[in-house]
């Protein structure tokens, strides 16, 4: 594939999602979701790189202890083993070090490697390069069955399977005939405003019916975790599709 042989800043958030290691979670929280980002890089007043966290790690850390936790600073719960590459890397180093590390967020830095330039995760890598993976998205990545959920399942059954299955969304049914979606980004908002009440909130009361939801677009170049095909509705995983781009092309990079 050509993007293989892109610099890694063209699969990058330039600049990258900052959060200072003061900030609580809960107010991290929501400056994710205002700017649609699934991590953060915690950096220090003098701008030197902390480590990082991502949303995965925060749902878990609010199944852990969601009380205390959203009120804590978000330097308790930063990875201080930071996951880095330089801005001189190609994709196919990206997919490379993904492949050998963990599919986590990884900030880029300059060629002398002093200087944060950007960061991706596989979240914003599949945003950037969707038009490019038509052949990449087929029906084996898609969840049917892990990304169902019954109108009566709560936000904190939300987060448990969000974290067992890597997905960011899921379909609410009743009788398995899907009603709407409820996404993440969503829930998380909703715990971080009222963490005692949001987290017994079932599917029902707070689903968005398919009608208001948007859909992944390859000709429009917009990626969305809910897929149409032959007349249903799926969900897919960035960390699957980044996994199948590791198999099916590293061999020949």
């Amino acid at each position: 594939m050509q993007f293989l042989e892109w610099g890694v800043e063209k699969v990058s958030l330039k600049p990258p999602p900052i959060a200072k290691p003061e900030k609580k979670i809960k107010d991290l929280v929501k400056k994710m979701i205002e700017e649609k980002v699934d991590h953060a890089v915690v950096v220090s007043s003098d701008n030197r790189v902390l480590g990082s966290i991502n949303i995965f790690e925060i749902m878990k850390i609010i199944l852990f202890n969601p009380f205390e936790s959203l009120e804590s600073k978000t330097i308790s719960y930063t990875k201080r083993r930071i996951e880095k590459i330089r801005e001189n890397y190609s994709v196919a180093d990206l997919l490379r070090y993904w492949k050998s590390k963990s599919l986590s967020e990884v900030c880029v830095f300059s060629r002398r490697g002093r200087v944060l330039t950007s960061s991706t995760s596989p979240l914003v890598f599949t945003c950037k390069t969707i038009g490019m993976l038509k052949d990449i998205i087929s029906p084996k990545l898609f969840k049917k069955d892990e990304s169902l959920v019954a109108t009566n399942t709560t936000l904190r059954g939300i987060l448990k399977r969000a974290v067992k299955y890597e997905l960011l969304c899921f379909l609410v049914h009743r009788k398995g005939n899907i009603l709407g979606v409820i996404d993440c980004f969503d829930v998380l908002n909703l715990i971080a405003e009222d963490p005692e009440e949001a987290l017994h909130y079932t599917c029902s009361s707070v689903y968005r019916k398919l009608e208001e939801v948007t859909f992944l677009d390859y000709q429009e170049h917009y990626y969305s975790p809910l897929v149409k095909y032959e007349n249903e509705v799926y969900v897919v995983s960035e960390r699957d599709i980044v996994r199948e781009l590791c198999r099916r092309y590293l061999g020949s990079v």
